[in-house]
């Protein structure tokens, strides 16, 4: 079997059993069996060359035969972007989740991290990363987790906090 064949089949079992669809190329690896090279670095290459493999961010793929579920894809996306570091939503994405601001937050994300700053623009919305300093042990009370996505969200409290500290505009909150 070919690799590419082997990709696209294993990319679509593995979604076909609960995968969220979107995968690292350490995934892919793991998947695959094969030693992360350079090598394979290729193969990942040529794969998207020959549509078997879209690329969505910096290492992470999608089968375009399993794409992922629409609902939770950008959270899903914001945690393998930075899994390294602590993250949680909030800021404007927070706010028009509880209603507090009228604008609806489509197809954008924003996350504050303990890693760096960063945007990113996939071909399911933006993520846009926002460096905090703040100590966890003291914001900690002001976080919850959402089940539903598998990430923490700030409270209304927080997420104001947050929005006021970065010099985003605060006329939009109701």
């Amino acid at each position: 079997m070919s690799l590419l064949k082997a990709f696209s089949d294993k990319m679509v079992f593995a979604k076909k059993h609960g995968h969220s669809g979107l995968f690292t190329m350490h995934d892919l690896s793991l998947m695959l069996n094969v030693k992360l090279d350079a090598n394979f670095r290729n193969r990942i290459s040529r794969a998207c060359k020959s549509g078997v493999l879209e690329r969505v961010a910096n290492g992470i793929y999608v089968s375009p035969y399993a794409l992922p579920d629409s609902t939770g894809v950008l959270e899903k996306l914001a945690m393998l972007l930075r899994w390294d570091h602590f993250n949680y939503i909030s800021l404007e994405s927070e706010l028009s989740y509880q209603g507090i601001i009228s604008q609806t937050m489509f197809n954008y994300l924003t996350v504050m991290t303990t890693g760096r700053s960063a945007t990113f623009e996939t071909m399911y919305g933006t993520i846009e990363f926002v460096h905090t300093k703040k100590n966890l042990d003291n914001i900690h009370d002001s976080l919850y987790y959402d089940h539903g996505n598998g990430m923490f969200r700030a409270n209304r409290k927080r997420a104001t906090s947050d929005l006021r500290k970065v010099g985003r505009n605060l006329d939009m909150i109701n």
